[in-house]
């Protein structure tokens, strides 16, 4: 079957670290055929009474992948949110405390990603999604072979 479908032009705009080009290698990367319709251009508006709510629920950011020193694929951990996490731990709050509490799967997600997991260990997690892990491991450096 043959489509006769132009070429997509598809600009992504945001902020610095807001995913355009994590959002373009996913589009890049989609099987063929599967864009088949653009969208229409849209343009920003000014006036808040004008905005539409986002109608698909949005994506966590990911955490960059890395190899740690023994060679284990980790979440790049943010020294932010470890250095909280380590005075929280100190004053009686830390990661069996907050496990304790009503958090959302996407939140304990961006945690587990933010403070450094494992890979491996990050999908063995119960709140984990299998789209969150695919596409984190889809993402994966691969080990250079010498």
């Amino acid at each position: 079957m043959s489509l006769n479908v132009p070429p997509l032009r598809l600009a992504l705009t945001g902020p610095s670290g807001s995913g355009k080009t994590y959002s373009a290698l996913l589009i890049a990367n989609l099987p063929c055929g599967t864009l088949l319709y653009a969208a229409p251009q849209l343009q920003p508006s000014s006036n808040p009474e004008q905005l539409e709510p986002v109608s698909e629920p949005y994506k966590l950011p990911m955490q960059v992948i890395v190899f740690d020193s023994h060679g284990t694929l980790r979440f790049k951990e943010n020294q932010i949110v470890r250095k909280l996490l380590d005075f929280s731990t100190a004053h009686g709050y830390g990661l069996n405390e907050m496990a304790l509490d009503d958090f959302s799967d996407d939140d304990r997600m961006q945690l587990a990603q933010l403070i450094g997991y494992s890979l491996s260990g990050y999908g063995t997690l119960s709140y984990v999604s299998d789209e969150s892990y695919c596409r984190d491991s889809a993402s994966a450096p691969n080990p250079e072979v010498s």
